[in-house]
């Protein structure tokens, strides 16, 4: 789900790379974008500041769950991104400042 998610937007696929997300992290990120101005899929396909090829980059090292949340470490960067379980499915609650 992780890989699916960096590989969208790395390829420029916001529509995709927000299917990924909780339904806040979707909120916090259009909220957080030019004040509302973008939709989420806009942020990765029109904002500035997605550095697509990092996110083509990443690499999973770790993942350590506790029940229905999660955090997934990446090779070379001290980054994180936080998971939750929401119903059957793993969304990102967090994207963290990758």
């Amino acid at each position: 789900m992780v890989n699916g998610f960096t590989a969208a937007v790395a390829t420029g696929d916001g529509r995709r790379a927000c299917s990924y997300l909780t339904d806040l992290e979707r909120k916090n990120l259009e909220s957080g974008q030019g004040l509302g101005v973008f939709k989420c899929p806009e942020v990765f396909t029109n904002a500035d500041g997605v550095n697509k090829e990092f996110f083509a980059r990443l690499k999973i090292s770790r993942v350590a769950q506790s029940g229905s949340k999660a955090v997934v470490s990446f090779e070379h960067v001290s980054d994180t991104m936080k998971l939750e379980k929401t119903g059957d499915k793993w969304k990102i609650a967090a994207i963290a400042s990758i």
